[in-house]
């Protein structure tokens, strides 16, 4: 079972380095202060769909562009836009920090059609200017079908950005921008990621959470600034976003898809997939021109990765849900299973969807059912009671051997007695590595780290795919704080480090890297209150 952790009012930050580097060109748009602002007469804002009452209609389109030049205190502005969903009715200039709403401060002129003019003059009181000079003056074009707002951009100087950038034209990423030159992220793209992006949940397909890029190091990690903020829709979340070709595509709680333009951090579209809830969300994923979510209630959404629009949509299966989020490997969506603990027919399990039209491929149970092999290690308990196994937590794969390999949770409930078995009763394939063949979705091996588990400490994390003196490895750390090391063409166990203090095992073999409980743990029963440590409680 996995922690749930509020956290109110996510932020989402970019940090880049001041300076001159190889590769990107990254601009700083935050206040300007001092000598350089009493010289600052140029400013820019660009506009894009705005969220209404924290959520994207699914109407809300279109982008802009407005310039403004300051003599004085008159600030007079002229713009253009272009792809609103319906005519413009009103436009205005708001007071607010960037991300947050305010009042409006002065009326625009605004052309009263989807694609038109934008106008007018303001003359600055001392508390506008300051607003301005902090950034926190905003232009909102208002529409017939969105009264609310439908766009916005807040006003920068574009003297905060440098010469080069202010003679750039518009920096933002827009919808047209990403029709005409997006890169479809195929498989062999997959398999050898730029290292400038972030195609997948960890970077890549072993899971090494780790960057090539040398730009930012120890000698200059100190000039890292902000460069822009973006808030979050509240609730649950341990949000792992995606950067590919200067998008970021964020998953929200509340099943909310976003694409933000990773230079400016301004938002691209937004869909929400539904429901609006506040289960806890992790990943998502892309695949040629598709974005690919697993939702809270078990479907999976695939949406155009550069408009937001969907493409297809199926059920995983119904009464569950869906925490971990997918991934791609060889054309197949990959995904795995949450709330496995109500009895029913349902047995968790791993599947894979076809990446283009959603048909489902294969499934693979990760509770073994009676007659099956692996299912007699169920004490003889009826499918319906056979609980657990999940996989919250998205698996790795390698492309050469066509293998998957994923973490599954301890049986439910988490207790042995509690569910009518027995510590020495393994529960097959609980708190297990699994490695799946990713063209049938048939059982290549699996390595059982902790079989009867008693304590609510799974080992269904990350599996880390390296190799090592000619040698390919699985790695994987669970809630005990055992690093197990496997070979992950055969499964077979090559050895474990323990990487905290751990007393709920008497042993660990060696050379087998079977454990043993205490026996205060074996024969616990009902109501009694038995520590151990590490420990979920």
């Amino acid at each position: 079972m996995s922690a749930r952790i509020r956290k109110q009012s996510l932020v989402l930050i970019a940090l880049l380095l001041t300076g001159t580097f190889a590769g990107p060109v990254f601009f700083r748009s935050g206040p300007v202060s001092g000598e350089a602002w009493a010289q600052t007469t140029s400013f820019r804002a660009r506009l894009s769909p705005m969220p209404v009452d924290g959520r994207l209609f699914r109407t809300v389109t279109g982008v802009g562009q407005v310039r403004a030049t300051l003599a004085g205190n008159r600030l007079t502005l002229t713009g253009t836009y272009t792809g609103m969903s319906s005519p413009a009715t009103v436009a205005h200039i708001h007071f607010a920090r960037p991300g947050q709403q305010g009042p409006v401060a002065q009326p625009l002129q605004v052309s009263t059609s989807p694609a038109g003019d934008i106008s007018g003059t303001i003359e600055l009181n001392s508390e506008q200017s300051a607003a301005l000079q902090a950034r926190s003056l905003y232009v909102q074009i208002h529409s017939e079908g969105n009264p609310g707002g439908e766009l916005r951009g807040w006003i920068f100087s574009t003297a905060s950005m440098g010469e080069e950038a202010a003679n750039l034209g518009p920096e933002s990423i827009t919808v047209a921008d990403l029709l005409r030159d997006f890169v479809p992220a195929t498989d062999e793209i997959l398999r050898n990621p730029n290292p400038g992006d972030w195609p997948m949940m960890r970077g890549n397909y072993h899971a090494w959470s780790y960057s090539a890029l040398d730009q930012i190091n120890a000698g200059n990690v100190g000039g890292l600034q902000l460069e822009w903020v973006w808030n979050m829709h509240d609730g649950n979340s341990e949000p792992a976003p995606i950067a590919y070709d200067g998008i970021i595509y964020l998953i929200n709680p509340g099943n909310v898809i976003q694409a933000l333009d990773g230079r400016s951090g301004d938002l691209i579209w937004e869909h929400a997939t539904g429901p609006d809830n506040s289960q806890d969300m992790r990943g998502i994923a892309l695949y040629e021109d598709k974005i690919i979510q697993a939702t809270t209630d078990a479907r999976l959404v695939a949406l155009d990765a550069r408009t937001g629009d969907l493409v297809w949509e199926t059920e995983i299966q119904e009464g569950n849900s869906n925490s971990s989020g997918p991934i791609v490997a060889d054309g197949k969506v990959i995904t795995g299973m949450a709330n496995c603990t109500q009895y029913n027919e349902t047995r968790c399990f791993i599947s894979a969807h076809d990446a283009n039209t959603g048909e489902l491929a294969w499934r693979f149970n990760t509770i073994a059912g009676a007659g099956e092999p692996g299912g007699d290690t169920w004490a003889n308990l009826d499918n319906i009671f056979r609980k657990g196994g999940e996989t919250w937590i998205t698996g790795s794969y390698d492309p050469e051997l066509n293998l998957t390999y994923w973490g599954t949770a301890q049986a439910k409930p988490w207790a042995a007695v509690s569910r009518h078995m027995e510590v020495a009763d393994a529960g097959l394939y609980t708190n297990s590595t699994v490695a799946v063949d990713v063209e049938t979705g048939e059982l290549e091996w699996y390595f059982q780290h902790v079989p009867g588990e008693a304590l609510d400490l799974d080992e269904v994390f990350e599996r880390v795919l390296v190799d090592q003196d000619g040698r390919r490895l699985v790695l994987s750390i669970g809630k005990h704080g055992i690093l197990w090391k496997n070979d992950r063409v055969t499964g077979e166990f090559l050895g474990f480090t323990e990487t905290v203090f751990q007393n709920a095992f008497s042993n660990i073999d060696p050379e087998t890297g079977a454990i043993t409980y205490r026996e205060d743990i074996i024969n616990a029963e009902i109501g009694e209150w038995t520590p151990a440590c590490p420990s979920s409680a």
